[in-house]
Order: structure tokens, then C-alpha cells, then sequence
């Protein structure tokens, strides 16, 4: 918390919720490279671009500031390397170095494993093969 603090301190940077916006982004869209997701006004692009294209649109909307997208770089720049500690190298077969508490695995249950589609979890019968939840051939008509 200190650490937080400081760095916004020095940076003038005093809410960093638009950083941790862009770090749980980040995270997201690094599990689900592949996936097209809406952006903005509908435009559709990969979910490795994301963050990207929102570093981009906050800095249009501020009218170039680089100050006004400083706390969403410190969080992509956080993201990613919480990525690189967690998930990179214990795939090389190097320890986990940030790894989850216990507490949280209690409280949530265990992780589901994300397929190469987007899609979490297992088939299920009642899954659609996109993701989803498959609720029947027919509806019920409002009205």
C-alpha cells in the first residue's frame, strides 16, 4: 500500500482506479488472446488488442494528455508482469513466484481451466459449443 502511495505521489497520479481497470483488462484479454470482442461503436478486434485500443481512446478523449493515461499504463505495465510472474515462467517449469492464497481458493473453489475458445469450464449438455448457456429450442413471447 505504501509502495501504491508512493508512486502516485511522485507521479501525481492520485486514483489509480483507471490503472487497475486496464490491469484486470490486461489479465483478461492475455487469457483469451484470440477471442473478437466489441469495442467502441462496434468495431470488433482480437482481445490481445484491448488494452491497447483503450490506452488509445482514453488518450484521444483527454485530448493528448500523457498525464491523463499515466495510472493505465502503470496498470497494463502491472498486468503484465503479474502475467509473466504467475503464468510465463512456471509454464517453463520455473516456480510460481506471486502464487494464490489459500484463502481466496476457500472462498471462490479452484479456477476453471480456459479452452482455446474463450469458453471456461466443461461441456456440458446444457452448453452451447460458442459458450453459453443452451436454455431450450423454444421461448416464451412477451406479452
Amino acid at each position: 500500500m505504501r509502495a501504491m502511495a508512493s508512486v502516485a505521489w511522485i507521479t501525481l497520479t492520485f486514483f489509480l482506479y483507471h490503472g487497475l481497470f486496464l490491469a484486470l483488462l490486461t489479465m483478461w484479454s492475455l487469457h483469451r488472446q484470440q477471442q473478437i470482442v466489441n469495442f467502441f461503436m462496434g468495431i470488433k478486434i482480437p482481445a490481445q488488442y484491448l488494452p491497447y485500443a483503450t490506452i488509445a481512446l482514453w488518450f484521444l478523449i483527454n485530448r493528448g494528455s500523457v498525464y491523463a493515461i499515466l495510472d493505465m499504463v502503470y496498470g497494463f505495465g502491472a498486468a503484465h508482469l503479474y502475467y509473466y510472474l504467475s503464468v510465463d515462467l512456471p509454464s517453463q517449469g520455473s516456480p510460481n513466484y506471486i502464487p494464490t492464497p489459500q484463502l481466496v481458493y476457500r472462498f471462490f473453489g479452484q479456477p476453471q481451466q480456459v479452452r482455446a475458445n474463450g469458453a471456461s469450464g466443461s461441456n456440458s449438455i446444457n452448453e452451447r459449443p460458442g459458450g453459453g448457456h443452451y436454455w431450450g429450442a423454444r421461448g416464451r413471447t412477451l406479452g
